[in-house]
């Protein structure tokens, strides 16, 4: 068995074995709040990295340098596409409508006066991106606008994906194709690992468990923009967790907002300590995700999730 980590965005300028250490020592945490151990070596756990390849975009040429643990290279600069605009306001709305802040509230208030250019020069998003801030303090519009447009780079443009696809199927080119994965992604890396799984040729070999945390799968624009959605045919079993303050996971991946068979197996009761309750951290030393992440690396099937509802109170308060 082998543990391939795919991590999400805002990981540039990170040293990959750095980041490495926080998503594995996060996920012992995890399992020794509950009494167990992870039954694999340190050599048994893949953690490609491609986190500066999502920001080196700026760069005119492809740089010369080399990969250095696990690290997948930088890219050139990618187009952009006349509807990424459109897609993140797509993304900001399910935001919005996933939190409780209903249209007429941003309708009833008056847009402040913009200056800045570009996407957030749009009123509407502005003051959009503006009310995540006043009614989810813990909740960055800079980082939700961040993580939309990671998405669109890489749900847009071929050459992006092909780009972290091709490096991460790279980094399993060499294990026994015979010997099965637990592949675990969060956020933006969900929606990659979902692709990978997805298509013929990066990741063919049988998948135990697929893991999905924090995962914006569930947003309709994502959905949408991965249509017609499926059930991987070589992953055998499903997870996904989500805190349900994470903005970017609100919805769980259940038949009304990711609809495939065999079903999802949707565990929605991660209180996620982090300032924005979406960091890996909060998720990997979860007790629950980590008895389900170290049980399907033993190879067995493990609990059923307790089913959580949206109760009410997570709505937000008119001003």
């Amino acid at each position: 068995m082998k543990l391939l980590f795919i991590h999400g965005r805002s990981q540039e300028d990170k040293h990959p074995a750095v980041l490495r250490h926080k998503w594995v020592s996060s996920l012992h945490r995890g399992a020794d709040a509950i009494g167990r151990e992870i039954p694999l070596s340190d050599d048994d756990i893949i953690f490609p990295y491609f986190g500066d390849a999502l920001v080196d975009l700026t760069a005119e040429d492809h740089p010369e340098h080399h990969h250095h643990d696990g690290e997948v290279a930088p890219i050139a600069k990618a187009s952009t596409r006349e509807d990424d605009f459109e897609f993140r306001c797509r993304v900001l709305n399910d935001c919005l409508d996933g939190a409780g802040i209903i249209q007429e509230l941003i309708l009833k208030d008056p847009p402040p006066p913009v200056r800045a250019s570009g996407p957030l020069s749009n009123e509407w998003v502005h003051l959009g991106l503006s009310l995540l801030d006043r009614f989810i303090p813990s909740v960055s519009s800079r980082s939700l606008n961040a993580s939309a447009a990671d998405v669109v780079l890489y749900l847009n443009d071929s050459k992006i994906a092909e780009h972290v696809n091709a490096g991460i199927a790279e980094s399993i080119a060499d294990i026994d194709p015979t010997e099965p994965l637990v592949v675990v992604g969060h956020s933006l890396g969900s929606i990659i690992a979902y692709r990978l799984l997805s298509t013929e040729g990066y990741i063919d070999r049988p998948v135990e468990t697929f893991i999905t945390l924090g995962s914006p799968l569930a947003i309709t624009a994502v959905r949408n923009a991965l249509a017609p959605i499926h059930h991987p045919k070589n992953v055998g079993r499903w997870f996904n967790a989500y805190d349900q303050r994470d903005i970017i996971a609100l919805n769980p991946l259940d038949e009304k907002h990711f609809d495939v068979y065999p079903a999802i197996e949707n565990y929605g009761g991660v209180e996620n300590p982090t300032p924005n309750h979406h960091g890996i951290s909060g998720y990997l030393s979860d007790p629950f995700v980590a008895e389900r992440l170290v049980t399907a690396l033993s190879g067995l099937s493990g609990p059923t999730a307790p089913q959580f509802v949206k109760s009410s109170s997570t709505a937000l308060p008119m001003p």
